[in-house]
């Protein structure tokens, strides 16, 4: 297990202020092997938008159409997730590179 994959899950709601910095923080770090699970949880900002205008393979996403809360958006993404870890990043949050 010398480069385990990481499944990292993002629930966002209306986070279009945050939610380009907290996934390029994510995209550029030193640790390469990891997945993005995001999902846009009913937003009514441009937080959808923003997401979908990303382009990067280790993107996946899965939108609500409804506001499900952040316990159901995790859960949800979790059964698609890939990765023999798991971490939850919230929308606002921000990664260091290393």
């Amino acid at each position: 297990m010398d480069d385990p994959k990481i499944s990292i899950l993002v629930p966002a709601y209306n986070c279009s202020k945050y939610i380009e910095q907290c996934l390029s923080s994510i995209l550029s770090q030193t640790y390469s092997n990891f997945e993005i699970l995001i999902s846009d949880d009913g937003s009514s900002d441009n937080t959808r938008a923003i997401i979908d205008s990303i382009d990067d393979k280790r993107i996946r996403r899965f939108h609500s159409d409804q506001n499900l809360g952040k316990n159901s958006i995790c859960n949800s993404l979790f059964e698609y997730s890939k990765g023999e870890f798991i971490s939850v990043h919230d929308a606002d949050d921000f990664s260091h590179p290393k």
